[in-house]
């Protein structure tokens, strides 16, 4: 039962995929005979729901099959007998046409005295049996219901859930009996028939030819109708799996046909945009993968749609990841640049949108240039990683350029972004591992200051390529750019592949000087009182630690603690010292 779902959803890229979703199909209906089987022989006394289910989808999707193989075969519970003893007469009589009850005597001895030991211990009728039968031919049903009629089955009897036979009848689509009922109560009068819910039923399931039975069987009430506008929602409410399991193969048919009755029975304004429940019903079907009922008559609902509610739509495709639905809704929108450049930025951070087909959809059909949108790729990691390559190698020049309120390269908005495949896929197609950001950080002092510990052992073991003494704007090389962020695994990479320890700042600072220059800086807050005293100590706890850590590290490896800054010629112990008087002078 579910193989159509997965043809009609999965993403099928190759052979090998259409191959396996048959193989899917096949398994789907030997499980599907299995069940019906195993229903067949555990419900004995009372009719079973799943067993129509089952019953309707097989007729729906190979009505020949279901009508020479499938039913014949079928157990019914309770009513077999009966509808074995009228099979054999219908077979005869049938197709020449003859449908009078009088002509079908063993069927009408049968059906009086099975319903004389009715009804069931839920209430259930002859009727109510029946209404769960799904017919092999043409005239079955309706000719068997007026034999159970004679019989003595009252029509408008009520199980003990409150459910009438017609109840059971549009709930499982079952027309010839829906029809024969109602012509029915066109004698007995319609009084206590909920014609508003059994329409609103018989929508919801997408029983259009139920549908249309209502309307034609009840001309003089359709004023108690509930408005075809308003059950365009329902039309529109269930997901595709659903309308696959009840409608079977039928289901894109079937859909099309609920939205024909609609405009029939309540003219056209009814998929206009006159209609207040349009929009609303344009996103139920997006979010029910419905693109056959939005398609139908050329994508009438989606022409008629506000152009703010149509990008309100291509949103939810992208978020849904309905790509061949995105893909004609493009098609149909006008949209602006900055319009399409915000859902192609929606796309690419879309986390279901794992191999940003949809990005590409965008792209497809809209021009943006390579400039405006990179950035959002490379921040999207791995997904991204053969665009940005396709961009890389059409667009080279866009590697050396710099992006966003810091200037920095896509180099450095990767390892931000913490994407190591990315930043590895950048170099390789040439850009430079010591390229600057406006700051003058290369990618090392970036990958330090976010502590993206991946990307510093990539960068410290390309064999000499990146230029671990590369000054920034500040004077700092890598190593005093650790030291300062409090980064102390950075640090000990970088001495240990021979980082300068006595290098300094413009202002003549060591890594000692900044390591004593980070503690008071991280400590200022507690000593000044601004902050909550138990925060306070919490963090110059944890400063005082990097200290003694970084302090350690430096003197292992022979920092010079008689170095002097330049402005006011302080060794990093006395400068400790002036810092934190003038920070309590402050």
């Amino acid at each position: 039962m579910m193989y159509d779902a997965y043809l009609s959803s999965a993403k099928v890229l190759s052979d090998a995929d259409l191959k396996m979703l048959h193989q899917i199909g096949q398994r789907a209906d030997r499980y599907l005979m299995q069940i019906l089987q195993y229903i067949q022989t555990t419900t004995i006394n009372q009719m079973d729901e799943d067993m129509t289910r089952i019953c309707w989808y097989l007729c729906k999707s190979n009505p020949t099959t279901y009508a020479n193989e499938t039913f014949p075969r079928v157990k019914w519970p309770i009513i077999d007998g009966l509808l074995r003893v009228f099979t054999s007469e219908f077979e005869i009589l049938g197709p020449s046409g003859i449908t009078d009850y009088r002509f079908y005597p063993y069927t009408l001895s049968y059906a009086t005295n099975l319903h004389s030991s009715l009804p069931l211990i839920d209430g259930s009728t002859l009727l109510h049996c029946i209404a769960h039968v799904v017919p092999p031919f043409a005239n079955y049903i309706s000719t068997l219901t007026m034999i159970t009629v004679i019989a003595g089955c009252d029509p408008k009897a009520l199980r003990s859930d409150g459910k009438s036979a017609l109840d059971l009848a549009v709930q499982f689509g079952n027309n010839e009996l829906v029809v024969e009922i109602l012509k029915m109560y066109d004698i007995l009068g319609f009084d206590q028939i909920d014609l508003p819910h059994l329409m609103s039923e018989a929508v919801r399931r997408h029983h259009h030819d139920v549908m249309y039975a209502i309307y034609k069987y009840v001309p003089l009430h359709t004023e108690n109708m509930p408005a075809s506008r308003s059950i365009l929602l329902q039309a529109c409410a269930p997901s595709k799996l659903t309308r696959m399991m009840s409608r079977g193969k039928a289901y894109i048919t079937d859909g099309q046909r609920v939205l024909a009755n609609l405009e029939y029975c309540g003219g056209p304004d009814v998929l206009m945009a006159r209609n207040p429940f349009i929009i609303e019903a344009a996103k139920l079907a997006v979010m029910g993968g419905n693109a056959d009922i939005l398609s139908y008559n050329n994508w009438t609902i989606l022409r008629k749609l506000p152009k703010d509610s149509l990008y309100e739509i291509i949103e939810m495709t992208i978020d849904l990841g309905e790509c061949n639905l995105l893909q004609k809704v493009l098609g149909l929108s006008n949209l602006d640049h900055l319009s399409a450049l915000r859902l192609l930025k929606r796309a690419i951070h879309n986390p279901s949108n794992t191999n940003l087909r949809t990005a590409e959809i965008i792209l497809e059909s809209h021009p943006i240039s390579d400039e405006e949108f990179v950035v959002d790729l490379v921040e999207a990691g791995s997904a991204a990683l053969d665009l940005v390559s396709k961009i890389a190698r059409r667009n080279p020049h866009i590697l050396s350029l710099r992006f966003g309120d810091q200037g920095q390269p896509l180099l450095q908005h990767s390892i931000i972004s913490r994407n190591l495949d990315m930043a590895i896929m950048l170099s390789n197609h040439g850009t430079s591992v010591n390229i600057t950001n406006s700051q003058g950080n290369t990618p090392l002092h970036t990958a330090i200051e976010c502590g993206n510990n991946a990307c510093i052992e990539w960068l410290t073991n390309l064999n000499g390529a990146v230029n671990i003494e590369y000054l920034n704007n500040s004077g700092l090389t890598p190593l005093l750019f650790a030291v300062r962020t409090g980064n102390l695994s950075a640090a000990r990479s970088l001495l240990e592949r021979g980082a300068n320890v006595h290098a300094v700042t413009y202002e003549g600072f060591t890594a000692l000087h900044l390591a004593y220059w980070r503690y008071c800086q991280r400590t200022v807050q507690k000593l000044r009182g601004t902050v909550a005293d138990l925060v306070a100590q919490m963090e110059e706890r944890i400063a005082r630690g990097v200290l003694g850590e970084t302090l350690k590290l430096l003197k292992e490896n022979r920092a010079d603690e008689s170095a002097e800054e330049y402005t006011l010629g302080l060794a990093p112990r006395s400068y400790f010292s002036w810092l934190l008087e003038t920070m309590n002078t402050q």
